[in-house]
């Protein structure tokens, strides 16, 4: 029994020393330099090993190394191509403002003065909305509303550009006149759409309205009522439509809400009303002028303020 307890020990005892012999000891200098497996090296420099060594790249392999250089070269070339984008944004903003682009009118030429006058509007736009000041950010709509009202004279403006919006020009188109209302020591300008400006861009109008009401507005601006103003150049609108003749004259009579109209080789004038359609009127006077045609009538005047019914004496 005694020599199987002492075999026991030898045995222990010699796990003992197998251990002791796996671990340095501290007194030995050099073991702290042989390497062991599961170990961190001392004075490692890899990125990601955590060390209170310092850095030093004598000890990066040159595997390390090279993760380092395309680290670095990455790096680089994200802050290149960032720096190009952004320098190409900056570009492209300053080459599509609005306040830059070219102005020019269809079939004819603007006057220096003309155009700086425009572009002063386009400038007051864009400071009152300062993010429609490029190209792609402009609201076309609102900016012509904005622009129609300082110059009623102007039928539309538009923006063309090129694909990249650097060749960029305003493109406007002036109404065209179909009447003149002369008030008091000025002139008014009348379109097929009804609209009065004071500007004329084009030929002069032949036609001018003869106001026999006998009103005299104190404030040249006030001609007549926008209503009645839109019926004469839609009324005007449709007759050249329909092509039922060349109006000659255009008379205002008493009242502000008729309208007296001449054609040509006729004497008699067509009595109309603005509370009508002007488009349904001009049929009305188309029909009523076959009948008489027909007839061989000589009459005084035609009165076609009735809807679907007219009347001549």
């Amino acid at each position: 029994m005694r020599f199987f307890r002492k075999g026991r020990g030898s045995e222990g005892e010699i796990r003992h020393q197998a251990s002791a012999l796996r671990q340095p000891h501290a007194a030995d200098p050099r073991q702290a330099y042989i390497f062991r497996r599961s170990r961190t090296l001392t004075g490692s420099a890899a990125s990601d090993v955590k060390t209170v060594a310092p850095k030093r790249t004598d000890l990066q392999s040159e595997r390390l190394k090279l993760h380092e250089l395309q680290r670095r070269r990455r790096m680089l070339v994200g802050i290149v191509i960032t720096c190009s984008f952004v320098a190409l944004g900056i570009w492209y903003l300053l080459a599509t403002t609005v306040i830059g682009a070219k102005i020019v009118a269809d079939n004819q030429a603007l006057s220096p003065a003309e155009q700086q006058k425009i572009r002063r509007s386009i400038q007051e736009y864009v400071e009152s909305f300062p993010t429609e000041a490029f190209v792609p950010t402009l609201q076309r709509q609102r900016f012509m509303a904005f622009i129609e009202r300082s110059y009623p004279e102007i039928a539309s403006i538009q923006l063309k550009s090129s694909w990249l919006g650097v060749d960029r020009s305003f493109h406007i188109t002036y109404r065209q006149a179909l009447a003149t209302w002369q008030i008091g020591d000025k002139r008014f300008y009348i379109d097929a759409n009804g609209i009065a400006f004071t500007a004329l861009h084009g030929p002069e109008p032949r036609l001018k309205v003869e106001d026999a009401s006998g009103f005299q507005p104190t404030d040249g601006n006030s001609v007549a009522s926008k209503r009645f103003i839109r019926y004469l150049g839609q009324l005007l609108a449709a007759v050249q439509l329909k092509q039922i003749g060349s109006v000659e004259r255009i008379i205002i009579p008493t009242s502000m809400r008729e309208l007296d109209i001449y054609f040509k080789d006729r004497s008699y004038p067509l009595k109309t009303h603005i509370d009508r359609d002007p488009y349904k009127q001009v049929d009305d006077i188309a029909a009523a002028l076959t009948f008489i045609d027909e007839k061989q009538v000589k009459p005084q005047y035609v009165d076609v303020r009735i809807e679907g019914r007219a009347y001549y004496r």
